[in-house]
């Protein structure tokens, strides 16, 4: 049997010849009609990937953004150290003093869970200071590599920036 695939899960578009025979959630059309159709929803750019980014890229990306998890549960232990100790004027401090003040509760051991449970996923990476601080999970923004810069992942929320390659 010839199928055209529509890009819904579980919809195919079948000859009009097959129509008779159950196939399930299946469209049945003219052909003339499916092969404008199948065109259409390849050529489509809201059923494509807005970018195409190979994996390996992707991976490198996502084990950049994995190595700051334990560095920004370091920076909190030493921001919630330096709050405790009166040191209200390191950066980190004042991230734990914002933190506060927003009502978050910032203690190690949570600081920690968040660390170990940081887990970003391809197309949907996140920020891994407001995730371990805040447990918020803001998205980052990323700028391409230039000759001058590795490319770079900046959170909007807190202001870090990652360097995501090696320049």
């Amino acid at each position: 049997m010839n199928r055209a695939f529509t890009g819904f899960p579980g919809v195919s578009i079948v000859h009009c010849g097959d129509a008779e025979k159950d196939h399930g959630h299946v469209v049945v059309l003219r052909w003339l009609l499916c092969n404008s159709i199948s065109n259409f929803l390849t050529s489509d750019p809201m059923n494509t990937r807005s970018t195409l980014v190979d994996r390996a890229h992707v991976g490198a990306r996502i084990a950049a953004l994995l190595r700051q998890a334990p560095i920004e549960f370091a920076r909190a232990v030493y921001g919630i150290n330096d709050h405790a100790g009166g040191r209200t004027d390191t950066m980190a401090a004042r991230e734990v003093a914002r933190a506060l003040r927003q009502g978050v509760a910032v203690t190690e051991e949570r600081a920690e869970q968040r660390a170990r449970a940081y887990l970003p996923t391809a197309g949907q990476e996140h920020c891994p200071r407001c995730w371990v601080v805040y447990g918020h999970k803001s998205p980052l923004r990323f700028r391409e590599a230039t000759e001058e810069r590795p490319e770079t992942a900046a959170c909007h929320a807190c202001g870090a920036e990652y360097a995501t390659s090696r320049g």
